[in-house]
This record gives structure tokens, sequence and C-alpha cells, in this order.
């Protein structure tokens, strides 16, 4: 069976450090993988990303700010996962993100592709374990239904025959 590839973008304006992450990433997951500059050019043209999975952007980005945008992703892409990459290791500010809809909150420095990386897993195995439980709450929702069918059924059966005596 084919693995389905994951959609990623990443929003960095260092052009060289996001050649380097595509290349990192690319090398170990099976993705399609596409870069923006800024946060303007992405939303200038999110109707072409509504398949992404999921977003990387760099928080310090010059015009619109990481935070703004993150909260426009989260309006128009709700089911997007965003991880949110930084120079600044202010904890404050990772928290401020991850309360407005952040799913992870990456500093830049030598660890940092590893920890990309392992967003990027949870990420996908969050966004599996969102997509399972609409799937089941649709089949017992089905079930729910089936059996109000069945007991309604047998209300009116039962009812005839009382009515039949």
């Amino acid at each position: 069976m084919e693995e389905i590839k994951i959609n990623i973008t990443l929003v960095e304006d260092n052009e060289l450090y996001a050649l380097f992450l595509e290349h990192k990433i690319k090398d170990l997951l099976n993705c399609n993988f596409k870069i923006y500059n800024n946060s303007e050019e992405l939303i200038n043209n999110l109707e072409f990303e509504k398949n992404t999975d999921i977003f990387i952007l760099d928080y310090n980005l010059p015009g619109l700010k990481g935070l703004d945008t993150l909260r426009i992703l989260r309006d128009r892409l709700p089911d997007a996962e965003i991880i949110i990459l930084s120079n600044q290791s202010d904890i404050q500010v990772a928290i401020d993100l991850i309360k407005s809809g952040a799913f992870d909150y990456v500093i830049k420095n030598n660890d940092s592709v590893e920890r990309i990386l392992n967003a990027i897993s949870k990420a996908q195995e969050f966004r599996f374990l969102r997509s399972e439980n609409i799937t089941l709450k649709l089949k017992i929702n089905k079930y729910k239904s089936i059996s109000t069918i069945v007991a309604i059924i047998f209300i009116i059966f039962f009812s005839i025959i009382l009515f039949l005596r």
C-alpha cells in the first residue's frame, strides 16, 4: 500500500534556512513541500493551500507577524496544524501562540530540525486521531439512528398487536 504524501507549507524569510529545512524534511518524509518568503504571499495564495496539512511558520517575519498569520490561518483553514518556528525563547510568547491555536512551538537552534520532524510526526498522528474520531462519531450516530428506527418499529408492532386483541 502506498503511503499518502503529507502537504507541508513553510513560511520563512531566510531563503537559505528555508531550502535547508526543505532538503532535510523531504529527505526524511514522504511529503509535498512549498515555501513562501512572507506571510502576505501565503495569505494571498490561501485558496491554493486548502490541502496543506501542516504549516511551519516563522514567528518573526517582515510585515505581517507570526501571531497575526496564525490567527488568519486558524480562521480560514481550521483543520491545518501550525508549527511556529522562532529564534526567540520567551516562554510567554510560546504560551500565547499555543493558546491562539499553534500546534507546537520550535526554537531555532542546533536541534530544531529534529524537533520540527518530531512536531510534524505528532501533528500527523493528531490529524489521524481527529479523523478517526469523526469517523467513529458518524458510525455511532448511524447506529443510533438505526436503533431508534428499530425501537419505533417495535413499538408500532406491539401497539398494533395490542389494538387487534
